[in-house]
């Protein structure tokens, strides 16, 4: 393609694009973006515009990629960088190294397609290739022959760069020839660069959600914890305070299981440590973990189960027909032995690894003091103090119950009683020496009793 420097000259080239079948699926390539552009496809093609993974040394491959522009720019300078499996790069250029004809002004809304069309003069072996897309002045592209290399790239600005967007091989040529490597990394492949616009936006197959440094986009934020530590009351909060942020939890957490998005809130996520780090999480996620006295939690459950909690699932029908046939004590056993279990190993997945924890107990004696050191310095969340002190005045047990006073019980309401230490009420000497047996060090490693004599 000529080269061409101003603005006026530039003509959208066309050339046939790659139909979305033949793209590289980029959904779990890491995307690194000021939020002004994301890339929305990607496509490796041979000589015979087909999809390639292997290529003889000195084919043609045809590289395209796609960006989406999320605010006006001006000239837009796309790249393309081939590393070996050492991670060195062995070539790299851009339209602004090629002379590629671009516009000088893009609109929010426009599809920058980018081509290059590469002879792999390289050696046999497995190589990597990363795309990415600046931004510069319409004055600095022009000028970009006169101005010194340190100073054109003093002037511009990444917008969207995905590594390792996808992989291929160098393999023998059947009748090898000479091959002579130019400069640019380690070798000059020749090859040409095109570039073209589109202005109204379309569905691409294989996009991916760009992952935007810290300062562009808030992290996401997940809330861990386990059944019955006030975990609908936290949830309420944060509905109160950020309610376009906040994800709503799903049964199975499958909100959780089909990847987490940066910049969103989620819930009570009831995960032990393990589950949690087997997601795949957005780049600088944050988390809190709170845990409640899982005497206390027992003594929860065996009133939801058995009178209060909503709904008809299996599980809850066949714990709720044989609490009713029970008397308390057995009843506390049989959901020691059955419900409290998974409870139990979260808070211990989670104590084990020395991660800070949050006590349902702190929140109910100091409520916004406890919430506000959480969300607004701890997870840095855009909070207004006196928005969140609101919502937490709102979301108390007096408010929840139309007046009803924590410690003045109603086995009838999801918030029954709404104190600690409420176990004391209700534990015999069997169900405390069963407890004890059973969860007893994970009481003191918590921190609630130092020991076994209570």
């Amino acid at each position: 393609m000529p080269s061409i420097a101003r603005s006026e000259e530039f003509s959208d080239h066309k050339w046939s694009w790659p139909s979305p079948d033949q793209g590289i699926d980029i959904s779990g390539v890491h995307q690194i973006s000021n939020g002004w552009a994301r890339c929305t496809g990607a496509w490796l093609l041979d000589e015979n515009a087909k999809t390639a993974h292997s290529f003889e040394q000195g084919q043609t491959a045809s590289f395209f990629w796609e960006f989406e522009i999320l605010r006006d720019m001006q000239a837009p300078v796309g790249g393309l960088v081939i590393a070996n499996g050492a991670d060195l790069c062995v070539h790299g250029k851009s339209t602004l190294e090629y002379g590629t004809a671009v516009p000088m002004q893009v609109k929010r809304g426009a599809r920058l397609r980018f081509r290059q069309d590469v002879s792999l003069q390289l050696a046999v072996g497995h190589y990597q290739f990363e795309v990415g897309l600046t931004a510069i002045s319409a004055n600095g592209y022009e000028r970009r022959r006169e101005l010194p290399h340190a100073e054109l790239i003093s002037m511009m600005s990444d917008l969207c760069d995905l590594k390792n967007v996808g992989g291929f091989d160098i393999v023998f040529r059947k009748n090898p020839a000479p091959v002579q490597l130019m400069h640019h990394g380690i070798a000059n492949l020749p090859g040409t660069c095109g570039f073209s616009m589109v202005e109204s936006p379309s569905v691409v197959k294989h996009t991916a959600q760009p992952q935007r440094r810290e300062h562009d986009i808030e992290p996401a934020i997940f809330h861990i914890t386990h059944w019955k530590a006030g975990s609908q009351w936290i949830y309420k909060v944060l509905k109160a305070c950020l309610p376009e942020r906040v994800v709503d939890p799903q049964i199975g957490e499958t909100e959780l299981r089909l990847a987490p998005r940066a910049g969103r809130i989620y819930p009570t996520v009831y995960m032990n440590r393990q589950e949690f780090l087997r997601l795949r999480l957005p780049q600088d996620s944050r988390h809190f973990v709170v845990i409640r006295d899982l005497r206390d939690t027992l003594v929860s459950a065996y009133f939801s189960m058995k009178v209060s909690h909503p709904g008809d699932a299996p599980d809850l029908l066949r714990l709720r027909k044989s609490l009713t046939s029970l008397n308390k004590d057995e009843g506390m056993l049989l959901l020691m032995d059955d419900w409290l279990i998974p409870a139990a190993l979260i808070q211990w997945s989670w104590l084990e690894c020395g991660e800070p924890i949050i006590r349902y107990e702190d929140i109910l004696e100091n409520d916004v003091g406890v919430f506000r050191s959480i969300l607004i310095d701890r997870c840095r969340l855009p909070i207004e103090p006196q928005l969140l002190a609101r919502a937490v005045a709102e979301n108390r047990f007096a408010n929840l119950t139309g007046g009803r006073h924590r410690g003045v019980e109603d086995v009838l309401s999801h918030e029954r009683k709404g104190i600690s230490g409420d176990w004391k009420n209700h534990f015999s000497e069997p169900v405390k020496r069963a407890f004890k047996i059973r969860f007893g060090g994970i009481l003191a490693a918590a921190g609630y009793e130092k020991g076994l004599d209570w």
